[in-house]
């Protein structure tokens, strides 16, 4: 790393190098053109700045496509626990040549043109009273799916800016309900594709219907599980016991309308069921 912080000696060697080329004969750095000596500039001073040694083209994720960067920026992403369901990550950008009032102008204009709202609110805490931390630079969009995003920690220093951005997706439902001997049930009752029972509870077991699949985690709690791990599991459309549905039993739904769920029982009363439930946005 220590050619970051030195560039002296890499000019140094730099020119060096091309008088020993010219000699030689060999094609010179004229051959480099404008645009790529500017992106190896770029990352070369973002690396040295702390968290941005091995950072690089920046992405948002397949779910934040109308977000962009300006150009010659390079990002690491930190991701936060799920809290309540709301999937919370940090994406941390440096960029050479603009200033605060550039990063702001940048996202100020560039977020509404793609259908994204000013809010007051954005709850990276779980929580949809959270206020924005830096007004008024939080948006939300509902396209079938609610998502936030903030602009955080804008700073300059010399020709470097650093910047976060916050982006938060909404599950798309959660609760907690009984469930009586007979009671069927659909996890995602609101959104595209809802109104199609996922279960039936028969007192004995939790039979899945119209193409919903299962997949039993064990005891734990709602937070040990996050979207990624509920996306990742084998299911099958095979019922879950009584027995297997003991109180702080966790398991996982692929529902019929295409969304993933994880569930927690937290009472079994006889023959009546107490669950609670997240049931995430997209779909798969």
């Amino acid at each position: 790393m220590s050619r970051f912080k030195h560039r002296v000696i890499v000019f140094s060697a730099l020119a060096v190098g091309l008088l020993l080329a010219a000699c030689s004969g060999a094609p010179t750095a004229g051959s480099v053109t404008p645009a790529a000596s500017a992106t190896a500039s770029t990352t070369r001073g973002c690396a040295s700045v702390p968290g941005f040694e091995h950072a690089g083209t920046p992405s948002l994720g397949t779910h934040f496509t109308d977000v962009s960067f300006p150009s010659g920026a390079v990002a690491y992403l930190t991701t936060s626990p799920e809290t309540n369901g709301f999937q919370d990550r940090l994406v941390h950008v440096c960029v050479t040549g603009s200033g605060v009032d550039a990063i702001r102008g940048f996202y100020g204009t560039g977020v509404v043109t793609q259908g994204w709202s000013t809010t007051a609110t954005l709850p990276s805490t779980g929580d949809l009273s959270t206020a924005c931390t830096n007004p008024p630079y939080c948006w939300i969009k509902n396209d079938g799916s609610i998502r936030f995003l903030g602009l955080e920690d804008v700073a300059t220093a010399g020709p470097l800016t650093t910047y976060v951005l916050r982006l938060v997706i909404e599950p798309l439902s959660s609760g907690s309900g009984l469930l009586n001997p007979g009671d069927a049930f659909d996890f995602d009752p609101t959104g595209p594709g809802s109104g199609t029972n996922d279960v039936t509870w028969t007192g004995a077991q939790m039979t899945p219907s119209g193409g919903t699949q299962l997949h039993n985690v064990g005891l734990g709690v709602m937070s040990m599980l996050s979207y990624a791990d509920v996306a990742g599991y084998t299911y099958a459309a095979v019922p879950l016991s009584a027995g297997t549905l003991a109180v702080s039993n966790l398991f996982a739904v692929q529902t019929s309308d295409h969304h993933f769920v994880k569930v927690r029982v937290e009472n079994h009363l006889g023959m009546q069921l107490v669950v609670q439930w997240v049931t995430y946005p997209y779909t798969f």
